[in-house]
């Protein structure tokens, strides 16, 4: 089925001031543009949690073909879509060759703001990747494009994040690669263009000011989240009610943030709430013994 362009994607409006930020940072409400090379119409779209005010709103990708022998251009079915639950696009670019779409975002909760989570996507692969994953924390919404895919972003490794920014070029297309970490680290990418690639780095731990949690009960959770100085491992060290500690490691997961020993604790932040699911004595999980929200008498 076939839509006319400028038909489907909803016009253009002015950018909304993002409530996050802490200097009013604009973010889109909606975005939308032709590939370089005329041969694809990208759109995003803010997605309002509705169904549960308690949820973040999130935002919504969708590319499409342009038809160009088509009078008046058209767009074919639809190639590409996904949804990102909890940020709000703030910078949004093609590279030049069309290959990729790059978009930097902020929290639509307010949390990290200094945190500006990006994600590549690649028009051959049909796939997103979180730059985050692969280079560490981008902490600046405006990045640089040149070359045909090259970019240059702004990441900080160290604590508290956000005042140490330090820039980073890297080739866009590694990140979709089989081990893009390590092609990049063999292309130096991994190395701050104000750092000599062969300084010397002392291993350390890096931890975030606590945060909060209250259970349906009233009972209190605290978390630091804290990773390795070099990024090669993030975990959460959670205070139960009981006075007892956990340190957890972060794990795969399909949404949110999912931290467990895969023996007592499984500590899994998504969509601002905590779910903490625990062994019972009998061997057998306990899922969402507790859920969490942020504790309203903690600022």
């Amino acid at each position: 089925m076939k839509y006319p362009a400028l038909a489907l994607l909803v016009p253009l409006v002015a950018f909304a001031q993002a409530n996050a930020a802490p200097e009013e940072h604009e973010s889109v409400r909606v975005w939308k543009s032709e590939s370089p090379d005329g041969s694809y119409s990208s759109a995003l779209r803010r997605m309002p949690a509705i169904a549960d005010k308690s949820e973040l709103d999130g935002f919504r990708l969708e590319i499409f073909p342009i038809e160009e022998k088509k009078t008046p251009k058209s767009l074919g079915e639809r190639y590409f879509a996904s949804e990102v639950e909890g940020r709000l696009p703030a910078e949004v670019k093609w590279t030049a060759d069309s290959k990729f779409l790059v978009f930097t975002t902020v929290s639509s909760g307010g949390h990290a703001p200094w945190h500006f989570t990006t994600y590549v996507f690649s028009v051959s692969d049909k796939k997103i990747v979180c730059l985050d994953d692969v280079i560490g924390p981008v902490v600046d919404s405006d990045f640089k494009l040149e070359g045909l895919h090259t970019g240059t972003f702004k990441i900080d490794k160290q604590f508290p994040r956000g005042e140490h920014p330090e820039p980073l070029k890297l080739d866009i297309s590694l990140l979709f690669s089989e081990d893009p970490k390590w092609k990049i680290e063999q292309e130096g990418a991994d190395q701050p263009a104000t750092q000599p690639a062969d300084k010397p780095q002392r291993l350390g731990v890096n931890l975030d000011q606590p945060t909060y949690w209250q259970g349906p009960k009233g009972e209190r959770f605290v978390a630091r989240y804290g990773s390795l100085s070099d990024d090669s491992l993030s975990f959460v060290k959670v205070t139960m009610p009981d006075g007892r500690q956990w340190t957890l490691p972060r794990a795969v997961s399909a949404s949110g943030e999912r931290y467990t020993d895969e023996r007592e604790v499984v500590w899994w932040l998504h969509q601002g709430k905590v779910r903490v699911d625990v062994r019972r004595d009998d061997g057998e999980w306990e899922e969402a013994r507790w859920t969490l929200r942020p504790d309203p008498q903690v600022d």
